[in-house]
C-alpha cells in the first residue's frame, strides 16, 4: 500500500477543536496544527460560547490558513462542540485536538501513516498520564474495551478514527465523563485498534479546568454517564462488568463525600439522596469485587449501615 503521504492518495483529516475561553493558550494550539508536517488537513474550530477574544484569535488564524472553518455556538460545553465538529467534518479520518493543548508537528503524519498501514478504524497513541505499555502492538476490540475499562483512553484526543466508523456516534451532552460513554462505544465499532506507545500530545493543566471547580449540579453528570457504561456493560459485554461496577462505586463515593467537603448536603439532598440509594443497591455487588480499593468497600459498606455516609465520609477525612 502506498503511504498515506502520497500526494496521490493522501486522505483528508479532519481536526475537530472545541474552544471555551482559552484565548491564552490558543495561538499554541492552532499553530501546532497548522505547521503539521502533513498538510491535507479540514481544521474545524468551534467557539462554544466564549466570552474572551478567542473568536479573534480563530478568525485571525482562519485569515492566513484557508483550510480553517470556523462554526460558532452558544455555550454547550465540549460534548456538543465537539458534536457540531464531527456534524461538519469532511474527512476521511478524524482527531480531537483540546484548545488549551498542542501537539508534535507529525503527530497527524503519524497517526495518518498508523491509520493506514494497519488497516484499521482507530489508532490510539499515548498522552500523558494514559501509558499502556512501552511497545505499539494491535489489540482486538475485546481487548481494547477491557483496557478502556481498566481506567485508561477515556479522553478523545491523542487519537485518529476513521470517520465511517464513528458514524452517527455523539458524545453525550452530560459533560463530564461524557468521552468516557464516547470512548467505550467507539472502540466496540472498531475490529482492532493498533496503540502507537508514541506521545505525540501535550497537555496544559490549568486551574479553570472542569475537574479543578467547586461543587455544582453540573458536577453529578459524571455519576449518569459512568451508570450507562454500568448498565451497558452488565448487559452486553457482563464479563467485565465488575471493571465497570468499580467505576460506579468510586465515583459515586467521590460525590457523595464531596458533597460532605463543601457542607452542602441540604442544597444537593436529591443528589445525596441519588448517590446513597444506589450505593446501598449495590453493594452486594461491590463488596467481594476487588477492582474495588479495600479501603473503598470499608467506606461503600458504612454508607449503607446504620453509621451511615457522613460517618464514612469523617472516618475518610481522619484517615486522609
Amino acid at each position: 500500500m502506498e503511504s498515506a503521504n502520497s500526494s496521490h492518495i493522501a486522505p483528508l483529516v479532519s481536526i475537530i477543536v472545541p474552544i471555551y475561553n482559552t484565548r491564552t493558550y490558543l495561538n499554541r494550539c492552532l499553530k501546532s496544527i497548522i505547521e503539521q508536517s502533513y498538510p491535507h488537513l479540514d481544521i474545524i474550530l468551534v467557539d462554544d460560547g466564549s466570552t474572551d477574544d478567542s473568536i479573534i484569535i480563530c478568525k485571525d488564524f482562519a485569515s492566513r490558513d484557508s483550510r480553517i472553518r470556523i462554526f460558532s455556538q452558544q455555550n454547550g460545553g465540549a460534548s456538543t462542540a465537539r458534536n457540531t465538529g464531527l456534524d461538519h467534518a469532511k474527512g476521511d479520518y478524524v482527531i480531537f485536538v483540546d484548545s488549551d493543548d498542542w501537539i508534535d508537528n507529525d503527530m497527524v503524519e503519524q497517526l495518518t501513516d498508523d491509520i493506514v498501514s494497519h488497516h484499521t478504524s482507530l489508532v490510539i497513541s499515548q498522552v500523558p498520564g494514559d501509558k499502556v505499555c512501552t511497545i505499539s502492538k494491535t489489540f482486538d476490540r475485546i481487548e481494547a474495551l477491557e483496557t478502556i475499562l481498566k481506567r485508561v483512553w477515556w479522553g478523545p484526543v491523542g487519537k485518529i478514527f476513521k470517520r465511517g466508523a464513528i458514524g452517527d456516534l455523539r458524545f453525550p451532552h452530560a459533560t463530564i465523563s461524557e468521552d468516557y460513554v464516547f470512548m467505550v462505544h467507539a472502540i466496540l465499532r472498531c475490529e482492532h485498534i493498533f496503540y502507537d506507545s508514541k506521545c505525540f500530545y501535550h497537555r496544559e493543566a490549568r486551574e479553570g479546568s472542569l475537574s479543578r471547580s467547586v461543587l455544582s449540579k453540573r458536577m453529578f453528570e459524571e455519576f449518569n454517564n459512568v451508570s450507562h457504561v454500568a448498565e451497558f456493560i452488565k448487559e452486553n459485554h457482563p464479563e467485565f462488568r465488575k471493571h465497570a461496577e468499580a467505576r460506579l462505586a468510586e465515583t459515586s463515593l467521590k460525590l457523595l463525600f464531596a458533597i460532605y467537603q463543601d457542607g452542602k448536603s441540604e442544597e444537593f439532598s436529591n443528589q445525596q439522596n441519588m448517590l446513597v440509594h444506589s450505593i446501598r443497591s449495590n453493594i452486594l455487588r461491590y463488596l467481594p469485587n476487588k477492582h474495588i480499593l479495600f479501603t473503598s468497600r470499608i467506606l461503600l459498606f458504612m454508607c449503607t449501615t446504620t453509621f451511615g455516609s457522613k460517618t464514612a465520609y469523617r472516618l475518610y477525612s481522619w484517615a486522609k
